[in-house]
């Protein structure tokens, strides 16, 4: 089929119209880079690991809060009862020792900086940091998964327009058999039977096109979905199956890359490093703390002086501080034992998952050598039902080929074209699995 027919095909499955029916939005043209792009743009999905990203940046900010000293301002004010002085009595007379505070004003500040906690801040911080960056992966990959579901959507609606395009052609070379037969059998060069054979070729072709038309709207909605659009927007596609697909490379360098670059692989260790960092805050219960602390007030009166005057006094005060947590020592041991527990327990997970990534990109990789290679014999399957439907056509005019020998060459080369069709679609597919597992994102021919 020549690239002109199949555009003139493929136009009118997307632009005609029943008559009545209003004409619909313009289709929207879509390569294969601008649906990478539109649907990353419409994902909820991604705009949900982005705000997990930032959530993990602002945890790391926070945690890097803890370094710096602890700043305290307060003030007060109060209003008290009036009693009478304090006084002694001497034997010179009475001496007042301090007229009783009927009101007391103070303005204060206290500093408390933390010297050392048994490495509880450094881990904390350790740990956001890891976490933030499991995010990151996290949303690395769901990205990279969603560029592979946009591509294998994108291929598969463009499969099934090439499809589509193939039994329309079928479908018309079977009508025009049947009208030659139909003048045959008037003539009464042909039997009833063979008139029957073609006629039911001809509704094999017209369910093969329902089932066409089916699959295509069905591929449609669903790329559509990716792409936050209506289910019935109609989409134009401009691609090309006739460039071989590139090369898939040793399966070394595959497994290398895909162990280097892969993103969940990525997350996971960054979860290791996070259990990491909360096993050490656990061992800490072992250390004291120690901290330095000040303070300065400005009062009146001034309750640090004696006797306290009836003025603004200022006063500070700096220490040296110790906590020692030994009422949690008992437990310490079992909460070590259970840190370290889900530690190992994630460790293996990575393992596991390592393994798996290297047995999946050989899969994929020997997966898309198999269907590339699937493109040059079906090619081959192809030339060879165009010939062979040639030869028995000129075999049938001149009355040396039965009805039946016709009938059976053109649905060899419907399933001949079908092949191709299907095995340049898989190729492509194949592809984007095989970037998706090799952890290589969107990457273009």
């Amino acid at each position: 089929m020549t690239k002109t027919r199949l555009c003139l095909i493929l136009s009118a499955a997307l632009l005609v119209r029943p008559p009545g029916v209003p004409a619909a939005e313009e289709p929207m043209d879509l390569s294969l880079e601008s649906c990478v792009e539109l649907g990353l743009a419409s994902s909820r999905t991604l705009r949900s690991g982005l705000s997990a990203v930032a959530a993990g940046q602002a945890a790391v900010r926070e945690a890097k809060a803890g370094r710096f000293p602890r700043l305290s301002l307060a003030a007060a004010y109060n209003r008290l009862s009036k009693e009478e002085a304090a006084s002694i009595d001497l034997p010179a007379g009475e001496v007042v020792l301090a007229e009783p505070v009927v009101s007391s004003t103070v303005f204060s500040a206290s500093l408390t900086q933390l010297l050392f906690n048994g490495f509880r801040l450094e881990s904390a911080i350790r740990g956001s940091e890891q976490a933030a960056a499991e995010s990151r992966y996290r949303y690395q990959r769901a990205r990279e998964t969603l560029i592979f579901e946009l591509q294998a959507a994108y291929w598969q609606l463009a499969g099934a327009f090439e499809l589509e395009a193939v039994i329309r052609e079928n479908l018309e070379r079977v009508q025009a058999h049947r009208r030659e037969a139909s003048l045959r059998f008037e003539q009464g060069l042909i039997t009833y039977n063979d008139l029957l054979k073609v006629e039911m070729q001809l509704a094999d072709s017209e369910l093969r096109l329902i089932d066409g038309e089916i699959g295509r709207r069905l591929a449609a909605a669903r790329l559509n979905t990716l792409l936050g659009n209506e289910p019935g927007r109609q989409l134009r596609l401009h691609y090309s199956l006739e460039e071989l697909p590139p090369r898939a490379g040793s399966l070394e360098d595959a497994v290398t890359e895909a162990l280097r670059r892969r993103a969940d692989l990525l997350a996971l260790r960054s979860h290791v490093r996070v259990q990491e960092a909360v096993l050490q805050p656990v061992r800490s219960g072992w250390y004291p703390e120690f901290f330095l602390s000040g303070s300065a007030a400005v009062a009146r009166p001034n309750s640090r002086l004696f006797p306290p005057p009836d003025r603004f006094e200022a006063s500070w005060e700096l220490g040296l501080g110790a906590v020692l947590q030994v009422g949690s020592w008992p437990g310490l041991p079992a909460r070590i034992e259970r840190a370290a527990a889900a530690l190992e327990q994630v460790q293996n997970s990575r393992a596991d998952l390592t393994a798996a990534i290297r047995l999946e990109v050989i899969e994929k990789t020997l997966d898309y050598s198999r269907r590339c290679q699937r493109i040059a014999l079906a090619e081959k399957m192809t030339r060879q039902a165009e010939e062979n439907l040639r030869i028995t056509r000129e075999k049938a005019d001149a009355g040396l080929a039965l009805t039946s020998e016709l009938l059976d060459a053109g649905q060899a080369l419907l399933e001949a074209d079908l092949r191709l069709t299907q095995s340049r679609i898989d190729a492509r597919i194949g592809w984007a699995a095989l970037l998706q597992v090799r952890g290589c994102g969107l990457e273009t021919e």
